[in-house]
């Protein structure tokens, strides 16, 4: 039992859906947050963000499963998005989503207002300008 509560005392998440270890879709769509299990440093050697390694509603640590809770593992697997602390009920993370079509964000949305605008992938495409060299005569 002692091993296996080590275990949960060092497991970090990096809350930043910005993080260059985040994990991320080959096409660029965020899947979930770096999730590391040993770390000496408080802060994400990637980014900079402190790391969130215990409930801020409680302050147990993180459960080991966590990783799995937040992260998308294949395209057509399940988007796993929220995960809540099984003491106190605290939402610990959710990946961030469209607010219009719902769909899983590229790191270039992240800062985005999805409501009104929406993302890359439901926004309409830019209209491209025609030169005289397109007019036919």
């Amino acid at each position: 039992m002692r091993a296996f509560f080590q275990i949960l005392l060092y497991i970090l998440s990096c809350p930043n859906p910005k993080c260059a270890e985040a994990t991320l879709s080959e096409g660029g769509y965020f899947w979930g947050p770096r999730v590391v299990e040993k770390n000496t440093t408080s802060f994400c050697d990637s980014c900079g963000t402190p790391w969130l390694s215990r409930c801020p509603g409680c302050g147990l640590p993180l459960a080991s499963g966590i990783g799995e809770r937040v992260t998308k593992v294949s395209q057509s697997g399940p988007d796993n998005g929220i995960a809540y602390c099984g003491a106190c009920g605290e939402k610990l993370f959710e990946t961030p989503k469209c607010d219009r079509c719902s769909s899983l964000l590229k790191q270039l949305d992240m800062d985005r207002e999805t409501a009104e605008s929406g993302c890359s992938k439901c926004m309409p495409p830019e209209p491209v300008p025609l030169s005289d060299d397109d007019i036919p005569f």
